[in-house]
């Protein structure tokens, strides 16, 4: 019996297969579609575990002092000022690393001598995700010796689930009892105003935090968008001269200033120095919800206009990449990507 061999193939041409076959393509180079796809997941895998291992032993672990100089002029200040800015704590009994690095950026803070320090939130962690607070390392706030001025951020609220959807965020009882307990210095600001006076002037501060801006999707739950009242309301204080200042965990509090052209300058923090391609990728996957405000003024030292129609104002935006790292996907593999900072800022 005569039998008959298909012809042959050559090596650089794919082998053509009925429609209705089950048979798996096979590329040039002899590597299934499926292999490919198994080698592209592999090497995801080996970049996410490379990120993770250097965001563990990397130094980016450890606080690093970012200076930043201002004129004292353009801030209605008669001397030199310094104030520190440090954000995103995050400190658990689960996290050790964070108390460390929280320890260290606090002894850094007393070393600087300022005049006044700041802390933009997050300095617990979500109670849902099994974290303890441990307020032993928040204790070296006190020994500062300056005034300290605190707002709230998304790690420091909790939500209560109802029929009718979310309720208005509060505050974790732990942190106002923490920050009262430490020291009569820490000041706690949940939309209001509160004035710092030092030797080259008085500092106004107003204070947004997360329990009022950012959930859900960063919707206004609360009266976050009452800062104009606030402004109104201290009129004689914002007219007076001296520094201006919105203290707001995230940078979407931005949107609510953008016609008050009041502030010298606003501080946030909670990206944790992410790229701004990896909180669009967050977005995209439904992880967490970034808005435009935030990608866009995510890290460093930015300048937003602001204006009423009338009046003018050039504002400057410090977000901080905070001191701890978060146990969420994205500060895990994104925050700490970006060295922990501490900000100081000098009006001379």
């Amino acid at each position: 019996m005569q039998v008959q061999f298909p012809p042959r193939i050559p090596a650089n041409r794919k082998r053509m297969k009925p429609s209705n076959s089950t048979e798996t393509e096979i590329s040039s180079d002899g590597i299934t579609r499926r292999g490919f796809l198994k080698a592209g997941l592999a090497a995801g895998l080996v970049g996410l575990s490379g990120a993770y291992l250097y965001e563990s032993i990397g130094d980016n672990r450890t606080p690093h002092l970012r200076s930043w100089t201002f004129p004292k002029e353009d801030a209605g200040l008669t001397g030199p000022v310094r104030i520190i800015h440090i954000s995103d704590l995050h400190s658990t009994t689960l996290h050790p690393q964070n108390t460390e690095a929280i320890k260290t950026a606090l002894h850094i803070v007393r070393e600087r001598n300022p005049d006044l320090v700041v802390v933009t939130g997050d300095i617990a962690e979500y109670p849902e995700m099994g974290d303890v607070f441990n307020p032993e390392p928040l204790e070296g706030l006190k020994n500062i010796g300056v005034p300290v001025i605190f707002t709230p951020g998304n790690h420091d609220c909790y939500l209560d689930k109802t029929e009718a959807g979310y309720s208005t965020p509060q505050i974790q009882q732990c942190v106002p009892d923490t920050l009262t307990s430490i020291g009569s210095n820490i000041k706690l600001i949940r939309n209001e105003l509160v004035t710092v006076g030092t030797r080259a002037g008085n500092i106004h501060l107003v204070g947004v935090g997360s329990c009022e801006v950012g959930y859900p999707k960063n919707a206004i739950v609360s009266d976050v968008g009452n800062i104009g009242n606030i402004i109104q309301d201290n009129r004689a204080a914002f007219d007076d001269g001296g520094l201006k200042i919105l203290l707001g965990h995230e940078p979407e509090t931005l949107r609510y200033i953008k016609d008050q052209p009041e502030f010298d300058l606003g501080l946030f923090g909670h990206t944790h120095g992410a790229p701004k391609w990896l909180m669009s990728a967050s977005n995209m996957v439904g992880h967490a919800s970034f808005s435009e405000l935030t990608r866009q003024y995510n890290r460093g030292l930015n300048v937003i206009r602001t204006t009423d129609g009338v009046r003018e104002r050039l504002t400057r935006v410090l977000t901080s990449n905070g001191v701890g790292a978060s146990k969420t996907f994205l500060k895990l593999f994104g925050g700490r990507v970006s060295p922990a900072s501490i900000e100081e800022l000098n009006f001379v």
